[in-house]
């Protein structure tokens, strides 16, 4: 339980949208300080994970639950619709489609400038590159 636990903490503090952090603050205090920030948001959002699903299984029902899906990935929409209606059903949906894309834009903006920036620049270029060809670059490797 530890070790699972423990990869749970360090795999979503090793996202690249938390790692991202670390390059927009001024310097080590303040890079330090967005990390402890990161780990308190991280812990709270596990520990409220574990009483979304004993909710989910208090209020809604473990079977529905399942039959909804096996995984169990539609117990937070469930217990949204169970305890809020329609309304609180289309909002945690709302948000669940939201957070998908910006993690998906996230991941698009890391990867494209860590392309242009490091195999472009650096490897193909040997560091011979202007920040203009740099962001052109950058956008034609997000567009493909």
């Amino acid at each position: 339980m530890i070790s699972f636990n423990m990869s749970l903490v360090l795999g979503a503090a090793g996202l690249p949208h938390l790692l991202v952090r670390f390059f927009t603050v001024k310097d080590a205090a303040a890079a330090r300080k967005s990390v402890v920030y990161s780990t308190w948001f991280i812990g709270v959002f596990f520990i409220m994970t574990i009483f979304l699903g004993f909710g989910a299984a208090s209020f809604v029902g473990f079977e529905r639950i399942v039959d909804a899906n096996p995984a169990g990935n539609m117990a937070a929409p469930l217990l949204a619709l169970t305890i809020g209606g329609e309304f609180l059903f289309a909002f945690v949906s709302a948000v669940a489609f939201a957070t998908i894309l910006a993690v998906v834009s996230g991941l698009v903006l890391t990867s494209a400038s860590a392309f242009a920036h490091d195999i472009y620049g650096e490897i193909i270029k040997d560091g011979n590159i202007t920040g203009v060809q740099q962001v052109l670059v950058a956008r034609l490797a997000s567009v493909s």
